[in-house]
């Protein structure tokens, strides 16, 4: 048999049990040199996750950090001029919020897209879509679609 056309070798086990390195790599795929599990690498859907559930939970601080220093933001009302500015309408229209409700949540390479319904005293049920697209686990471009009708007649 043509040595490229072999089976991979099995995992050979070393005196403690666990596995050990692979012929050719330093350890086993997935983990590091003891053995143990590597963190998986978070995509676009577990940063846009984590922000989503941060600024839910009033933790604007956790949702700040997870923005990009050079973050770009497209809302259909507002602009900011950095992560900041966009950090801190956040907090305060975050701040609002009662519940919010996912409704669905979808993602693909560095992008992902979450719908949902934010409930809010002064405004009721507003639906929004946010798209996030996600570069080096921080959150690069924010774009929010919502009906803005309720918030410009209360302006």
């Amino acid at each position: 048999m043509h040595p490229h056309l072999q089976p991979p070798r099995p995992a050979r086990r070393t005196g403690s049990g666990r596995l050990g390195p692979f012929p050719g790599q330093p350890h086993p795929p997935g983990r590091n040199r003891s053995g143990c599990a590597l963190p998986r690498r978070r995509d676009a859907l577990d940063v846009a996750r984590a922000y989503h559930h941060a600024w839910t939970a009033h933790d604007f601080d956790a949702a700040r950090r997870l923005l990009a220093a050079g973050l770009a933001t497209e809302v259909p009302i507002n602009t900011y001029a950095d992560r900041d500015d966009f950090a801190e309408a956040v907090a305060s229209f975050g701040s609002l919020a009662e519940r919010v409700d996912l409704v669905a949540e979808f993602g693909s390479g560095h992008q992902a897209l979450l719908l949902y319904d934010m409930h809010t005293q002064p405004y009721g049920r507003l639906r929004v879509a946010e798209h996030f697209t996600v570069s080096g686990g921080l959150i690069q471009r924010i774009r929010h679609v919502h009906d803005t009708a309720v918030l410009r007649s209360a302006a």
